[in-house]
């Protein structure tokens, strides 16, 4: 006979798993807000993932104190929390431009934006291609090559089950993963006071 209760407030196995993708600027408060609002709609169990747009000290102290905050609370919460680390392909921070994949931009005026190059013009319309500065062009050898030598994946110990978790291991090495120095058109933009995301789209 089938449970109708069951059948409206499933027991958290049966449940999915969500993405909640870490960007911005991190906060204690506002990864509560987060966790809580999840938790509300019937959110069980989430991964934690860095992504585009992220503007902390990754993987710095700063962002493993948020990420123990986080665990902290969806203990109290009894959720299930991943922590995925890592630089995402479509997103590696302080990658050398030569090794980012390029945009197609279309357009109706005959203008270029700055280190766009002009692929074709045609029936009034304009094709131009530039570096994306994050993106990683998987087709290029050596850009894989520095993927994989440079990207700090593998910090966490990765599960914080509910209420039954005794502690939260979220130590980083720092020395073993470094973070990667800009690029120098990065850095020069860096130099003037934009923030590394602001700087990177400045570069490309």
């Amino acid at each position: 006979m089938t449970n109708y209760e069951s059948f409206r407030n499933p027991d958290r196995i049966y449940r999915g798993t969500d993405f909640w993708m870490l960007n911005g600027k991190l906060t204690d408060e506002e990864m509560i807000r987060q966790l809580d609002e999840m938790h509300k709609q019937g959110v069980q169990c989430v991964i934690a993932r860095t992504y585009i747009g992220l503007e902390s000290d990754y993987p710095g102290e700063g962002f493993k104190a948020h990420i123990r905050t986080a665990c902290e609370h969806a203990r109290r919460l009894g959720m299930q929390i991943f922590l995925q680390a890592g630089y995402m392909p479509e997103h590696v921070l302080d990658l050398p431009l030569a090794y980012s994949l390029d945009y197609i931009r279309i357009t109706k005026t005959e203008d270029a934006l700055l280190n766009e190059e002009v692929l074709h013009r045609a029936d009034g319309y304009t094709y131009t291609r530039y570096p994306s500065g994050t993106f990683l062009d998987l087709f290029n050898e050596d850009a894989v090559a520095f993927y994989e030598e440079n990207d700090p994946r593998g910090e966490y110990v990765i599960v914080l089950e509910g209420a039954e978790e005794a502690g939260v291991d979220t130590k980083v090495d720092s020395d073993e993963h470094p973070i990667l120095p800009p690029d120098e058109a990065v850095a020069a933009h860096m130099e003037k006071g934009l923030s590394r995301m602001d700087a990177i789209k400045a570069a490309a």
